[in-house]
């Protein structure tokens, strides 16, 4: 698997999944996501040092999109995000991709701790978190609305070795 940065031809994808129930119902974003709003988001944050986003390939296809937003340099903090390709969940490509911004996170851009954080329901993402050394650091009750409801809203940290 290999990491690089969001280009303008990953757009497409972008939007395709972000609009795919299997994965918008786990992220709290005002649907339906269109194309035009979502070039014009990338252009907006380009140059942006507050953020930086990422693609990730396998055997040459798109299999995942992620980030990290909030990038604080003073305090070497920023929050990470990932979404994976709806047909591709449940092989590995969650854990492959945060395991390759975490250390990206760590050895390129000298960050001192990842924090990130996931809805209550989110099972299947929290497990992920765990499993790569993520700490539970709060649980915030009904301290999201996903889609007209209110979500349990639990937050994590992982600091450098």
């Amino acid at each position: 698997m290999i990491i690089r940065r969001l280009e303008y031809d990953d757009l497409e994808k972008r939007v395709e999944w972000l609009n795919d129930e299997r994965v918008n119902s786990t992220l709290n974003i005002a649907l339906p996501v269109s194309l035009e709003s979502t070039q014009a988001w990338f252009e907006r944050n380009r140059g942006n040092e507050k953020r930086i986003d990422f693609s990730f390939e396998d055997d040459g296809t798109l299999v995942a999109m992620g980030g990290y937003t909030d990038i604080d340099k003073e305090k070497g903090e920023a929050e990470l995000y990932i979404f994976v390709d709806p047909d591709q969940k449940g092989k590995g490509i969650g854990f492959r991709s945060v395991s390759l911004m975490c250390d990206y996170a760590f050895e390129t851009m000298g960050l001192k701790k990842i924090i990130l954080y996931a809805n209550g329901d989110n099972g299947a993402a929290r497990h992920l978190y765990e499993k790569i050394g993520f700490v539970l650091e709060s649980i915030v009750e009904g301290g999201i609305e996903n889609h007209g409801v209110a979500k349990d809203q639990y937050y994590y940290g992982l600091t450098r070795n």
